[in-house]
């Protein structure tokens, strides 16, 4: 009799501690459906614009209209004008004179301009500088100024040396990414590099 009241008391027991568990568990996702319902989808990390209802908003807040007023002109990205564009390209009509879905005839209703900011690829421009030349029939002697932008005996302007050096010792593009954007042959590359390190040897 003993032994039989044993095992109802533990078969009871394991009963509440199994409806105790699940009683748990059911609170636990109730308060989770609540806070999410409270705090939106991502809890916490929510922002306020996607909370379902603020608490701290009055109903006055919640009624107002938002937005700015009607006139504003706004503080988005700024455009430019014609005018102050470097370069103006016109495209071709790619449908010819009839539309492509019916066939009729279309009428050409002017030009419509899209403002774009874009970047020309970094390339070696050639330059000639015309160099006066001064002779003196005394001293048989001929004057010529020096470019000063350019080293003696020199193909590529210092502006190109800096751009390349610039590239591939500051930033780490490739010495033959460097030829590519610029224009220049890997072997004159290599040789600017040399004449720049020898120039700069005494440089600590």
């Amino acid at each position: 009799m003993k032994r039989s009241f044993c095992q109802e008391w533990f078969k009871k027991q394991e009963k509440i501690d199994r409806l105790t568990e699940e009683n748990e568990g059911l609170k636990r996702k109730l308060r989770y459906r609540e806070r999410r319902r409270e705090e939106g989808f991502f809890g916490s990390s929510t922002p306020s614009s996607k909370v379902p209802v603020n608490p701290n908003s009055s109903q006055h807040k919640q009624r107002k209209k938002r937005g700015a007023k009607p006139g504003h002109k706004g503080a988005g990205r700024k455009g430019f004008d014609e005018t102050q564009a470097d370069d103006v390209v016109e495209l071709r009509a790619q449908v010819g004179q009839h539309c492509p879905k019916c066939g009729g005839p279309l009428t050409n209703k002017g030009t419509k301009n899209r403002m774009v900011l874009e970047s020309r690829p970094v390339k070696v421009q050639r330059v000639v500088y015309r160099l006066p030349q001064q002779y003196c029939a005394r001293c048989h002697c001929t004057f010529a100024p020096t470019t000063a932008c350019v080293l003696p005996k020199s193909l590529y302007g210092n502006q190109a040396l800096a751009s390349a050096a610039a590239m591939h010792y500051l930033h780490g593009i490739p010495m033959g990414r460097v030829c590519e954007q610029m224009g220049i042959e890997p072997g004159s590359l290599v040789q600017m590099f040399h004449r720049l390190a020898r120039l700069f040897d005494a440089v600590p």
